[in-house]
């Protein structure tokens, strides 16, 4: 099926999320390593899951990551969406990048690998001025994907309340700008 959205790395493939991922989905969504570091809870059924991807996963901005052998097979999510709190930019000219990975896949540099494909995608294509990037203080997989990516650390929201976890945590929020992705690439 042609989807409306669709991106390719050497090794990955984006796309639109399908009801079909929902079993996938639950696998790594009931891992509690994975859902609250990312700030989600943890699924406990494949029907929650189901209804996850239908009210909130297949809408615009949410893509799943595949392998490009395995385009069926989901390995994690991306998304972009508006940023919400306050910051110096322009609203209308960035945006905030979100994501996670199955367990199984960590330590193989697939987030990464989507990351700058979804900032090509966000700098060349849409024209964005600057992309946010938010993590929990704690998870030092996602700081170590802020290094990687070429993001600045501009400041910590200290006790923002995580809802969907009930949990008050310290947010990271990094920047990185069209002109530092520029020179970040080319090294």
């Amino acid at each position: 099926m042609v989807t409306k959205y669709m991106f390719f790395t050497d090794r990955l493939f984006i796309r639109e999320w399908k009801e079909s991922d929902s079993r996938l989905l639950y696998e790594y969504g009931s891992d509690c390593k994975v859902g609250p570091p990312a700030g989600w809870f943890v699924h406990s059924s494949q029907k929650q899951s189901l209804n996850i991807i239908k009210y909130v996963l297949k809408t615009e901005g949410q893509f799943a990551i595949t392998k490009v052998n395995s385009p069926n097979e989901i390995i994690g999510s991306i998304s972009i969406f508006p940023v919400t709190y306050d910051i110096e930019d322009n609203k209308e000219e960035v945006m905030e990048i979100g994501y996670w990975l199955g367990r199984p896949f960590w330590g193989n540099g697939y987030i990464p690998e989507a990351v700058n494909e979804i900032l090509r995608y966000l700098f060349e294509d849409l024209d964005k001025k600057a992309v946010y990037l938010r993590h929990y203080s704690e998870n030092l997989k996602s700081k170590r994907v802020r290094e990687k990516c070429g993001f600045t650390y501009l400041f910590t929201m200290e006790n923002d309340y995580q809802p969907l976890i009930k949990e008050y945590k310290d947010h990271v929020v990094n920047r990185i700008t069209k002109d530092e992705w520029i020179k970040h690439k080319k090294r």
